[in-house]
């Protein structure tokens, strides 16, 4: 390709016959082979058609569907080729040249949006249906790409669908909870690139803070219409011995954590790391969901859970850190920080890239668990606070059992809508499945 627009556009004694030329538009519709054989004809008369021949090859390359991988390849290593030839033959041709340069930075820049592997690109190459386009969105492993997919849809166009991808998000089942405010809580704390693309200003701060002030973070699902303006959860009511069912709570957690099968292949200290970690998350999760259920005097009482001295100023700076947390910029994986200062707290962090890339494998489980625990046991906790302080009959027969199956089956489905489950199996903050 060496020289090939250069020789293109030298004038040439030898052609005697006038070849016709294509237009730009017919280049549109050109395969890679009808490219190659286009290229090697010698029919280019204008640096137009040659723009527009390197806009095909990179359509080919960086945007079009049901191409094989080979000649994606073949197009862009000819689009490239073909490039350096052109601004050389455009060397003298100012004007021309910055169209050229142009039009190519506008195809490579823009793929993130709508070429190969973006998420309009694979909507079209996998043939999803429109209305399951929000569901599709929000699978786990599509959430980096969401960012680039909102920027394309446009503000408008965002702002239109918003509640939708919403809900999606929070039915996208990466938590076992039925709490759509604890759900985007988790989301937004672990840096999910989807919440932090559609959550941003207020709130994203308040759905952030959600263990400091739960109903900011709900009237963020209010909002946006995917629940109602009062709850239907039943009320808390006073608990006598809260120390002791908090702590009850906190031991049968810590035991359930102790055996599980993640722990096995840790090193003794990333175990030992770990465990504290989810034990002053725990904590202080329990501390701020007290303190603005029952007041401060009552949250500040969980400290005597703890009988050292020294565990007690473990678990206060710990807390302050968690607190800290919070104020990180937008996106920032706060359970994989935590977890990481953790280890610095007992002197196995990672002091070099190296040493964290060999903890990568584990601060990623790590955080991922911390992450679901921050979720799940919250409302655990609050399924808690709720059924001991007021608590239903036992469930005594077969009919029992079939009538609180299909209460929470209902409430699964319903959510909110389905007021009296909600109050009878001690639920709160449902969408539903059913939208």
């Amino acid at each position: 390709m060496k020289g090939f627009f250069k020789s293109l556009f030298r004038t040439s004694k030898e052609r005697q016959e006038p070849i016709p030329s294509r237009s730009a538009e017919s280049i549109k519709e050109m395969s890679i082979d009808e490219i190659l054989s286009y290229a090697a004809s010698g029919e280019l008369k204008t640096s137009g058609q040659a723009i527009a021949l390197i806009q095909r090859l990179y359509t080919i390359a960086l945007y079009d569907n049901h191409v094989q991988e080979q000649h994606r390849e073949i197009a862009l290593r000819l689009a490239e080729a073909l490039t350096v030839d052109l601004e050389k033959a455009l060397s003298e041709n100012p004007d021309g040249l910055a169209d050229l340069r142009k039009a190519n930075n506008y195809m490579i820049e823009n793929a993130r949006l709508w070429g190969v592997g973006s998420l309009f690109w694979k909507i079209t190459e996998e043939a999803v249906l429109a209305a399951e386009i929000p569901q599709y969105v929000m699978r786990p492993e599509h959430r980096h790409l969401v960012p680039a997919y909102l920027e394309a849809l446009g503000e408008e166009t965002v702002t239109k669908y918003r509640k939708e991808l919403v809900r999606q998000l929070i039915l996208a089942g990466q938590y076992e909870a039925y709490n759509a405010v604890l759900i985007l809580h988790g989301l937004v704390t672990k840096g999910d690139e989807a919440a932090t693309a559609l959550f941003m200003g207020e709130e994203y701060a308040a759905l952030l803070a959600v263990p400091n002030d739960y109903h900011a973070g709900r009237r963020v699902l209010v909002g946006l219409g995917l629940l109602t303006e009062t709850s239907g959860a039943r009320p808390f009511k006073e608990i006598a011995e809260i120390q002791s069912v908090v702590a009850l709570v906190l031991k049968e957690r810590s035991n359930e954590a102790e055996s599980d099968n993640r722990l096995a292949g840790l090193s003794e200290d990333q175990r030992d790391a770990l465990l504290l970690a989810l034990t002053s998350l725990r904590f202080h999760l329990s501390y701020e969901n007290i303190r603005q259920i029952y007041g401060e005097e009552t949250s500040n009482s969980l400290m005597d859970i703890f009988t050292q001295e020294t565990t007690k100023e473990g678990i206060e700076q710990f807390g302050k850190l968690l607190r800290a947390l919070y104020d990180l910029p937008p996106g920032k994986p706060r359970d994989l920080l935590f977890l990481d200062s953790v280890m610095a707290f007992g002197g196995i962090e990672a002091k070099s890239e190296d040493d964290w890339n060999r903890n990568r494998p584990f601060l990623d489980m790590g955080a991922a668990w911390l992450n679901r625990e921050r979720v799940e046991f919250q409302c655990y906790l609050r399924f808690i606070l709720r059924a001991m302080s007021d608590p239903v009959p036992q469930i005594k027969s077969v009919s029992d059992e079939q009538v609180v199956a299909f209460l929470k089956e209902t409430y699964r489905r319903e959510g909110v809508r389905a007021g009296i489950a909600e109050d009878a199996i001690y639920g709160e903050d449902w969408i539903g499945i059913n939208g």
